[in-house]
C-alpha cells in the first residue's frame, strides 16, 4: 500500500467527520431535519452497497468477513431496537430513551471504530516502512 493511499483514507475519514459536524451545527426545522435524514439514508444505503461489494468480491476472505460482520452487526443492532421501541408503543418517552441511549452507543462506536481504524492504517503503514528498509 502506498503512502497516498493511506492519506486519502485519512481524507476519506476527515471528509465523514465534516459532514456529521455540519449536520450537527444545523439548526434543525422539520424541514431541515428530515432533509438530513434523507440525506443519510442515501448515504448509508450507499455504504451498505459498497459493503455488500467487498464482501462479495474481495480477493482477501478476510475483508469479506469483515464487510459481512459489519453489515450483520448494524442490522441486528437496528432490529434490536426497533423491536425494543415497537414494545414502548403505549410510552413514548420511553422509546425516544432508548432512541436516544442506541444513539449515544452507536456514537461510542463510532469513536472506538476510527481509532482503530487509525491505528490498523499506521500499523499498515509502520509495516510498509519496515519492509521497505529491510528490502
Amino acid at each position: 500500500m502506498e503512502t497516498k493511499d493511506f492519506t486519502n483514507k485519512l481524507l476519506e475519514l476527515k471528509d465523514s467527520y465534516t459532514l456529521l459536524l455540519e449536520y450537527m451545527n444545523i439548526n434543525f426545522t422539520n424541514f431541515n431535519l428530515q432533509s438530513c435524514i434523507e440525506d443519510i439514508e442515501i448515504s448509508l444505503k450507499n455504504d451498505e452497497e459498497k459493503m455488500r461489494l467487498w464482501a462479495k468480491g474481495s480477493k482477501l476472505p478476510l475483508v469479506s468477513k469483515f464487510a459481512n460482520a459489519q453489515t450483520e452487526y448494524y442490522n441486528t443492532m437496528d432490529k434490536m431496537l426497533s423491536d425494543e421501541i415497537d414494545k414502548c408503543r403505549s410510552a413514548p418517552e420511553n422509546s425516544t430513551e432508548l432512541s436516544a441511549l442506541y444513539s449515544e452507543f452507536i456514537f461510542d462506536c463510532a469513536i472506538f471504530s476510527t481509532k482503530k481504524a487509525v491505528y490498523a492504517l499506521l500499523k499498515t503503514a509502520a509495516f510498509d516502512m519496515k519492509n521497505k528498509n529491510t528490502h
